[in-house]
Parts: structure tokens; sequence; C-alpha cells
């Protein structure tokens, strides 16, 4: 199969895109320790808001920054069950995700159409044929410098160390559930900047669209051989290369609706592979 430029650029632009559920699952489940599943609610909240600012009116710039206020309830939401009710964090996650589906399909619906002159590929137009990915790689520039900036500072060092050693934290005079809370809030926004721009790159939203972005989001993790000393922009190689991983199954005439099944079967395989590297003391993925 012969991957022509368009196609590459695709490829680039969705594993981009991506690549910001990555980020977050790794802020929440390498970082913090939670493993939260409600960053698939932030994903198609995102998405829902950007669709419903949009069908008002609201500027690409609003847009983004309603997507991302409303990812941070999510984390929000999720860390007030946690760590106020005592619910378990699986369960707080996915009572999370399961809540904004509702949410969601009471704001825009099963399915609506992103009117793209307000979109921000629309607003971006007049950088030529390819302002798509020129788009995307400024805003994912602008992202893994935040990040990256804020992981090396001493907020992410708290970050890290609320996830590592609480009572740590607790001697340092710090509370480790507000840094917990933060975290969440964080990966919850990016996850809900992946579903903003995936709606407004693809011009569409569907109540279903957020299945399956946490596997998705694993595959790309494993793929780039994270772990928690790795640097933040591996994460964008790794799912560059799952979403390649896709073309090439689709270009080998397989149904796209096994999609799904082929990431299950991959990130398992991957995790098989970690773990035997990690037995015979190989270097893990």
């Amino acid at each position: 199969m012969v991957l022509d430029i368009s196609l590459l650029l695709q490829i680039v632009e969705l594993g981009l895109i991506m690549s910001f559920v990555g980020l977050g699952t790794f802020i929440s489940s390498y970082l913090l320790h939670f493993n939260d599943l409600s960053i698939e609610g932030s994903f198609a909240c995102g998405a829902a808001i950007s669709v419903l600012m949009a069908k008002m009116g609201m500027a690409p710039c609003g847009q983004l920054i309603a997507s991302l206020t409303a990812g941070c309830l999510v984390g929000l939401l999720t860390s007030t069950l946690h760590f106020k009710l005592g619910v378990n964090k699986i369960i707080a996650g996915l009572l999370s995700a399961t809540a904004m589906f509702s949410i969601n399909l009471k704001l825009v619906g099963p399915h609506a159409l992103m009117p793209m002159g307000l979109s921000i590929f629309g607003a971006t137009s007049w950088l030529g044929q390819h302002h798509k990915i020129i788009t995307i790689v400024i805003i994912s520039a602008l992202v893994l410098l935040v990040v990256t900036k804020l992981l090396r500072s001493q907020l992410g060092l708290l970050l890290r160390a609320s996830g590592d050693n609480q009572v740590f934290v607790r001697t340092l005079g710090k509370n480790a559930v507000y840094y917990q809370a933060l975290g969440l809030m964080l990966a919850n926004s990016l996850g809900a900047l992946s579903g903003y721009l995936f709606t407004s790159f693809t011009g569409f939203f569907s109540i279903t669209s957020s299945v399956g972005v946490l596997p998705i989001a694993l595959a790309g993790i494993i793929l780039s051989g994270m772990s928690t000393t790795s640097v933040p922009y591996k994460i964008i190689i790794g799912s560059i290369l799952y979403q390649l991983t896709i073309i090439i199954c689709i270009g080998l005439n397989m149904d796209p609706s096994w999609n799904r099944l082929i990431t299950a079967v991959i990130v398992l395989a991957l995790i098989i592979v970690q773990k035997t590297h990690a037995k015979t003391g190989d270097v893990s993925l």
C-alpha cells in the first residue's frame, strides 16, 4: 500500500488531535495514579460544547475556552465524587462519563453539524491549502510547551508527589487532595480540547464519538514507550503511530467496523510484550 501526501497529512492531523487525550491519560494514570474513565466524557463534552457555542455564533477562541472549561468541570466532578463522597476512583470516573452522556445529548442531540465557517479551521483557512495541519501543529506546540513547563515547575512536582506520596505532600504543608483535583481538571481539559478539535476537524458531532477514546490513548502511550519519567512529546509520536496502524489496516481492505477490535488487540499485544520485556530484563516499551 502506497501512502500519498494527503493521507499522510491526515494521519499526522488525527494523531496530533488524539494525542491530547493521551496527554490527559498520562497525567491522570501515570502521574496521579488515578485511573480516570471520565476523560471519555470530557472528550464528548468538549465536542458538544464547541458545537453548541458555534451555533450560538461564538468565535473559535470562545469555543475553545468553553470546551476547556467544560473539561475542567468534568475533572472537578470526578474528584468531588472520589475525594468528598468516597466513591471508588473507577466508579467516580464512570459516573462522570455517564452523566456527561445525558448532558451532551440534551445540549446538541445525538448528532450535530459543526458550522464550518465558525470552526477554528474555518477561521484559519487564509493560511492556504494546508491550513488544517498548520493550525493543529501550532496548537500542539503551544499545548506541549505549556504542559512540559508545568510538569517541570514546582506545581508539576507537587502534582507528581500527590500521586506518588501524599504523606510527603502533607509534610510540606500542602493539601494533596487539592493537587490531585487540579491534576484531574488539567487531564480532562486536555480531553475536552481533543474533542473540540476532532469535531472541528470532521465537522460533525456524534454522541458515540467518544466510545473507545481511552483505548486509543492507551495505545498511543504504550507505542511511545511511556513511563512516569518519559517526556510528554513522545505521546504524540505514539498517537501518530497508532493512526498509521489503523490506516494500514484500512488499506488492507479490512472493514472499518473492526477498528475498535483492532485497537483492543493492539493494546493487549503491547501490554503482553511490555510485560514480557520486563520479566526478561529488557527495556520495556
